[in-house]
């Protein structure tokens, strides 16, 4: 493995959206059924005449509901960069980025019979919402920052260094059915309450020389 040993969740490849010399942007809107709406913008070129400094700010929003009642996603986030190179061997880009989901979509769970198999006391529609409104939440935060620095020494050795901090929380918390009856059109509710916070540093260090 190019990374060695890594968590049970395997290694996620985070691609970020760094300045480019070239100015351009463009900026997006979007709609669809259950309510969908969604813009967005991205923004890069150089912050000086000379181009020493450049610059890019991403962002975007969605919003929809869904086919199950009491239910919505909806997330925004931005994300700016900065890039100074002195000049053509060496750079260095600031990289940040916050995310908001207040809403994550449905979260709940539904039993199998009425669902997947039938159910004599009749089956569970796909509007069907089994949780408790004005209880139910989910969201999360997620921030990061880090950069990019790159060296090349000689027209031989080149030197990279990619460090990158992230910071997330979520709250969960949400009733939901559990079991049913084989002689009752009726189901057992279940309630749970947790939050949840991760942070990670990771730091990826690279040197090339030709053999």
């Amino acid at each position: 493995m190019l990374y060695g040993q890594a968590n049970p969740g395997g290694v996620v490849n985070l691609v970020s959206k760094t300045p480019q010399a070239q100015p351009g942007g463009q900026v997006y809107v979007s709609a669809g059924n259950n309510s969908q709406f969604g813009t967005g913008f991205d923004v890069t070129g150089p912050l000086t005449d000379s181009k020493e400094w450049l610059g890019r700010v991403a962002g975007t929003f969605f919003d929809t509901k869904t086919q199950v009642d009491h239910t919505r996603y909806q997330h925004y986030d931005i994300a700016p960069s900065v890039t100074w190179q002195p000049n053509d061997r060496t750079s260095l880009t600031l990289l940040a980025q916050l995310r908001q989901d207040p809403d994550t979509g449905f979260y709940n769970m539904l039993p199998m019979k009425g669902t997947l198999v039938n159910n004599p006391n009749g089956n569970i529609g796909t509007h069907f919402y089994g949780g408790q409104p004005g209880f139910d939440t989910y969201t999360r935060r997620q921030g990061s920052i880090g950069y990019q620095f790159r060296s090349e020494l000689n027209d031989n050795v080149t030197l990279r260094q990619n460090v990158r901090y992230i910071s997330s929380s979520a709250d969960y918390r949400m009733v939901y059915p559990f079991g049913t009856y084989p002689t009752q059109p009726q189901v057992d509710r279940y309630s749970m309450n947790l939050t949840e916070t991760m942070s990670n540093f990771a730091a990826d260090n690279q040197g090339r020389v030709p053999l």
